[in-house]
């Protein structure tokens, strides 16, 4: 195995799809296959799920990825590029104060940092192919080569308008949008139907600018937590509406820290700010 399996092998990884991969390797999509080929032969392994005009890592492949970006990082140590700053990112979705963190942590074990934000499939992204190092996350999180920590919790709450003549448990329920966290959204639309909410939906991305309007137009329902320094904190007038708590038979929403595991010439500053953000040993403060 070559180095240069390894780095068709990422590079197709990342842009699943070879045509997209061979031009940013400036080669014809033919030898960017035979060497998907070459590579998946002397593994053993299919490494990519193939689809219409896209390739998708099966989870061998996940597995093998992070070794691969850790050999293709030392080979780049060896030739003697230029080391990088520490690379971070954070949910604008998480509570500020947890964002705040890990600013003043990273000054504190490194003077040279940068900090990104996105959505957590953005990041979990970035994390997997080496473009992060560490980022703040919202769980749950099953990526080879990446280690993760509760930092936090969110306690739930239906926020509305209040309707004195209608029963809570009659009104329209909205949750945020999956694309914040599908696997959550999903569990929380559950958790309502189970507790008998009959009418329970999803708001659009786009709708949330103009959701408080909506809640007190219709009387409907929106399952957020109550704290202000949150993305909903700073969208809604929370003084102007009434919470009841969510029983969530402790299937709370988490957020995490996240960091690469594999990355030798990082894993003391990385495994610091992880101490910080979730001190091991202490249970996840609760939002």
């Amino acid at each position: 195995m070559e180095l240069r399996h390894l780095e068709v092998f990422v590079t197709v990884a990342r842009e699943q799809n070879v045509t997209k991969a061979a031009a940013v390797l400036d080669l014809t999509p033919s030898p960017v296959s035979r060497t998907v080929r070459e590579l998946e032969r002397e593994l053993g392994k299919v490494l990519f799920e193939r689809r219409y005009h896209e390739l998708v890592m099966t989870r061998a492949a996940e597995e093998i990825l992070p070794t691969a970006l850790e050999m293709l990082r030392l080979a780049g140590v060896v030739r003697d590029e230029e080391p990088k700053p520490l690379r971070l990112g954070s949910t604008p979705w998480a509570a500020q104060r947890f964002a705040d963190r890990l600013r003043r942590a990273a000054a504190e074990v490194q003077t040279q940092f940068e900090i990104d934000e996105a959505m957590s499939s953005e990041l979990i992204r970035r994390l997997q192919f080496g473009e992060l190092d560490l980022a703040l996350v919202h769980l749950p999180l099953d990526v080879p080569g990446i280690k993760c920590r509760v930092v936090a919790e969110y306690r739930h709450y239906l926020a509305g308008y209040p309707l004195p003549d209608r029963n809570r448990q009659d009104r329209p329920v909205l949750v945020l949008p999956a694309v914040l966290n599908a696997d959550a959204t999903e569990r929380m639309v559950r958790h309502l139907t189970e507790a008998g909410h009959r009418r329970v939906g999803q708001i659009e991305f786009a709708e949330l600018v103009t959701v408080q309007s909506r809640l007190r137009r219709t009387g409907e329902l929106l399952v957020i937590p109550k704290a202000k320094d949150t993305a909903t904190g700073a969208l809604l007038d929370l003084d102007e509406l009434e919470f009841t708590e969510l029983d969530d038979h402790g299937e709370r929403m988490q957020l995490g820290v996240a960091w690469r595991a594999t990355d030798a010439s990082k894993t003391g500053c990385l495994t610091t700010l992880a101490d910080t953000l979730a001190p091991p040993g202490r249970a996840p403060a609760v939002v």
